[in-house]
């Protein structure tokens, strides 16, 4: 990823309208910092999450460090930024990383149908 990621993703963050991501495999390091500039997180039960990069030696650099803590609280975190371990879908919505967690098959629809919700208003 290049400089322009960080940009890309806060204008990501900004838009006047609702986003969501639909995560259905790995949403590690960049990935998952783009789905956490989305207003909306839907996973499959297959999903994969979390900042792996930091086993390396590196940090989270497109905004995730600061996204994350106002979704799941500054020392929950701590925990998944400094850890870097994988989170499966059900630990996520526990901490409150994704909306909702489902099948596979109806990922696609669910995300929709959230984003429809979202965009009437309730």
């Amino acid at each position: 990823m290049g400089k322009r990621q960080p940009k890309v993703f806060s204008n990501l963050e900004n838009l006047n309208i609702p986003s969501v991501c639909a995560i259905n495999g790995f949403a590690l390091g960049g990935g998952f910092e783009l789905c956490l500039a989305c207003t909306y997180r839907v996973a499959s039960t297959e999903a994969k999450i979390g900042f792996p990069e930091v086993k390396l030696g590196l940090l989270p650099g497109f905004g995730g460090t600061a996204r994350l803590p106002r979704l799941i609280g500054a020392d929950n975190a701590i925990e998944w930024i400094a850890g870097g371990k994988d989170n499966n879908p059900e630990n996520a919505l526990k901490a409150g990383a994704v909306d909702s967690v489902v099948e596979p098959e109806i990922l696609r629809d669910a995300s929709l149908d959230l984003l429809a919700k979202a965009i009437r208003g309730n």
